[in-house]
């Protein structure tokens, strides 16, 4: 394995490892559950990022990696993931939490960039095309604002679980986001 690699794998393990010591976070896993993706530098496919294979659940109360830390295992986070360094290369960190109104209402008093997306202005086309969402979010957020935020964030729609999308330039950012985060929860 590439030391790029082993190093990047090392990265999504502290992440997880913070997660999983922290009680407070399982109250940020979706129904859908969690998966949090990094990108290796050069990354142009779902292999040059890792993440848990079979996301992070909860277990007796606490979050827990559903498997093991490889790369290839995450596709929505993956994917998004992929979508946002086109715009900006520097981003290589995402994860996605549960939606609530309250955390909302919290993280709009951080410094962080949050925007809502429109779940249901996302076309016919692309709803109904495999892996095409994801894209659809990211491209739409850049249209917009010509960045990609900190949080990207929806109420859902039919059949689809609201969400916040938390991005990062590198592990550690992801961690201190989290930690800020974890400081809203109750």
């Amino acid at each position: 394995m590439r030391s790029k690699h082993k190093e990047i794998l090392e990265k999504v393990k502290n992440i997880i490892e913070f997660i999983s010591s922290a009680k407070k976070f399982s109250r940020l896993i979706p129904e859908v559950r969690t998966n949090v993706a990094v990108a290796s530098p050069d990354a142009t496919s779902l292999d040059d990022i890792a993440g848990v294979d079979g996301r992070i659940t909860i277990v007796q109360g606490m979050p827990k990696a559903a498997g093991p830390i490889t790369f290839g295992a995450t596709n929505h986070t993956g994917r998004l993931l992929l979508t946002a360094r086109k715009f900006d290369p520097t981003i290589s960190a995402v994860i996605n939490i549960r939606y609530s109104p309250k955390l909302i209402e919290n993280l709009s008093r951080t410094h962080l960039l949050l925007v809502e997306i429109d779940r249901t202005n996302q076309p016919m086309e692309t709803q109904q095309t495999e892996d095409s969402s994801m894209s659809w979010i990211i491209n739409n957020v850049y249209q917009k604002y010509q960045k990609i935020p900190d949080i990207i964030w929806d109420t859902g729609e039919m059949g689809k679980e609201p969400m916040v999308r938390l991005f990062a330039k590198n592990s550690d950012e992801l961690i201190e986001k989290i930690q800020l985060i974890l400081n809203l929860v109750d």
